[in-house]
């Protein structure tokens, strides 16, 4: 009885050797042609591990970007590719659905696990996803480019932006409709809403007295392609010497805003007023859409 307790303690032993080694797929990434396979690890806890197993699999399918139409239309500086890229994995690992977890390991500092998707199961899901990203990127499309007709500037560019927040975790996809490239047209009609611009000016110079206002209004008329545009805030700020200036204000149906100068605070003897876009109205959108239209050249005006 002696000698069969030794036995099966180092019987035992060997087993549990075995089950601690450590698996070929944590050291090396298991390549599957029919599925994609996402690999993590974390020091502290399971769940973290998970993710960075799921955004593994994310970045497997979005290495089709590489080859995607879109992100070569946006890759002008290489700042809004970047922007788009992190868009589309990160919300990408929301929208997977059907990996199946394989297997987990733990070491004595970190988790591993190992996921797979099936690549038909994954085409096969994300098929609906792609149809309603081109339904709802279409719908946003055509209401912009109604809004951008009726000269509502403000409300277009709005639109543009909900169109391409609705399809940029698939535009790696093919997101042709009728021959739209649904995305492209957003990314265009978005980032040139304010191209072709100008403000004019009731006058270009104008005289008056350090701390004194100035009795003349100062007008800018917004246009675009020749035509006048109503609805859209201008505001005017002195860029050089000082004073106080009367609130942004909408343009009228003339597409012309006026402004008071009710004190000059200055003493300097040449000051400059412009007169530019009142740009309050994109804090609506996402920080990243911001500093996408922040990155165009918008019209000014300038009275000495």
């Amino acid at each position: 009885m002696r000698h069969l307790k030794i036995f099966l303690y180092f019987w035992v032993v060997g087993v549990s050797i075995v089950w601690a080694q450590k698996p070929v797929w944590v050291t090396s990434h298991p390549i599957s042609e029919k599925e994609y396979i996402g690999i993590g690890m974390a020091t502290d806890y399971m769940k973290k591990a998970t993710q960075n197993a799921l955004a593994d699999i994310a970045s497997q399918i979005s290495m089709k970007l590489e080859n995607s139409s879109f992100l070569h239309v946006v890759d002008v500086d290489g700042k809004a590719r970047d922007m788009f890229e992190d868009k589309i994995q990160g919300l990408m690992v929301a929208w997977l659905e059907g990996q199946e977890l394989k297997e987990t390991y733990q070491s004595d500092e970190n988790y591993y696990v190992y996921y797979s998707l099936d690549k038909k199961v994954f085409a096969r899901n994300s098929e609906s996803r792609r149809k309603q990203a081109i339904r709802m990127g279409m719908d946003y499309l055509k209401k912009g480019q109604e809004a951008e007709e009726m000269m509502n500037l403000a409300q277009a560019v709005q639109l543009y932006g909900k169109g391409l927040e609705a399809v940029e975790s698939w535009v790696f996809m093919d997101l042709v409709n009728n021959g739209v490239n649904v995305p492209t047209e957003l990314y265009h009609a978005f980032v040139n809403v304010f191209s072709n611009m100008a403000i004019t000016t009731n006058v270009v110079q104008v005289e008056g007295e350090a701390f004194k206002a100035i009795s003349t209004p100062l007008a800018g008329c917004l246009s675009k392609n020749g035509i006048v545009v109503p609805s859209v805030k201008l505001k005017a700020s002195f860029v050089t010497g000082g004073g106080a200036v009367s609130e942004p204000m909408e343009t009228d149906h003339t597409g012309t805003a006026e402004f008071y100068v009710t004190n000059i605070t200055s003493k300097e003897n040449f000051q400059e007023l412009r007169i530019s876009i009142d740009d309050s109205f994109i804090q609506a959108l996402p920080n990243s859409y911001r500093q996408l239209l922040q990155t165009q050249v918008w019209p000014s005006a300038k009275i000495t």
